[in-house]
């Protein structure tokens, strides 16, 4: 367990890369938005990063992820049945945790209830990772059902932390606004590591994205399939490939150029990009209604400004305009 949440090195693993802890911040910032004490709130906030690193647990071993921030996974160290322990271990400290909230001099009803928003949090948790598991069982999946599963599996946290950050500054009226909030939030955060998954860090370096290597069926791949799917021969070239990227069959450095070279073709990027900005205008705008109610106004403009959202520019703009006007090709070396 501690491996897991990065408290301990073991040999041969290497240095955790810590995570941004953004429903974390994002519930203490809203809490001193409204007037709230910070520490009384330190607990849920350690409450909600537990229960995003049980998850991670969950799904490393559910999908076969094999790292897990720069390390091996903790069931490849310990192996799936140790792995499924430290899973329910961290699930369980998130209880403990919220029961902290209580000493810390968090109102034993207002403690009752952010118990409650965590148990129907880790529920819709549960349901988006049921729903995912199921769609790619089934193969091909649509963009509105790809987008049902990233609203339980991204964004319901990072709402449910907008709710318990504002419980604790007893400002349970502005529920419903921080909740949407939290949506929008995790949802531009989520299509944008879907766009960084594929032109971001891979494609300035000249490299083959690993989203499209390891076959991840992201926002715009599945934008690029449902086109193709719509406008081209089914039993062509095309449809063979999607085949092979939605099964078991091989795949290799060729497959993924003819996949980037699709997502050209039908400007995958400037969707999921239009997608991101239309979230992060939406959060801006939900952004703006709270701070009409709140006491210090400007405290969550840091974590906005962080990752863009205040303009609903920044990387994804700088994305949005790289130079698309050749197809992609292997160097004869191969990789870069």
């Amino acid at each position: 367990m501690e491996y897991h949440l990065g408290w301990r090195q073991l040999p041969g693993t290497g240095p955790v890369k810590p995570g941004k802890h953004i429903r974390s911040l994002f519930l203490l910032l809203t809490t001193q938005m409204f007037g709230g004490s910070v520490t009384r709130a330190l607990p849920l906030a350690s409450a909600v990063e537990l229960l995003h690193g049980a998850t991670l647990v969950y799904d490393d071993i559910q999908d076969g992820g094999t790292m897990r921030r720069g390390r091996p996974a903790v069931w490849r160290i310990a192996g799936v049945a140790q792995g499924i322990n430290v899973g329910a271990a961290v699930q369980a400290s998130v209880h403990a945790a919220v029961l902290r909230a209580a000493a810390a001099g968090l109102k034993p009803d207002v403690t009752l209830e952010a118990g409650a928003e965590l148990a129907t949090a880790m529920l819709c948790l549960a349901e988006g990772q049921y729903l995912d598991l199921r769609l790619r069982a089934e193969g091909a999946v649509g963009i509105e059902q790809y987008m049902d599963v990233c609203a339980k599996k991204a964004a319901s946290l990072c709402g449910s932390a907008g709710v318990l950050g504002v419980l604790a500054a007893g400002r349970q009226d502005m529920a419903a606004l921080a909740r949407q909030l939290g949506h929008h939030l995790g949802m531009y955060l989520q299509i944008s590591d879907d766009i960084d998954g594929i032109w971001g860090e891979a494609e300035t370096m000249g490299k083959l994205p690993d989203d499209l290597l390891q076959k991840r069926r992201t926002l715009p791949v599945l934008y690029a399939f449902q086109r193709s799917s719509l406008e081209e021969d089914v039993r062509g070239a095309t449809a063979a490939l999607w085949r092979r990227f939605l099964g078991e069959g091989p795949w290799g450095e060729a497959d993924v150029v003819a996949c980037l070279n699709i997502l050209r073709r039908y400007d995958s990027r400037s969707y999921a990009v239009t997608l991101a900005r239309l979230h992060a205008d939406n959060a801006t705008q939900t952004l703006a209604r709270l701070q009409a109610e709140a006491i210090v106004p400007g405290t969550l403009s840091p974590l906005f400004e962080a990752f863009s959202l205040a303009t609903s520019a920044g990387h994804l703009g700088a994305i949005l305009q790289m130079p698309d006007a050749q197809p992609v090709s292997l160097p004869a070396s191969g990789v870069v």
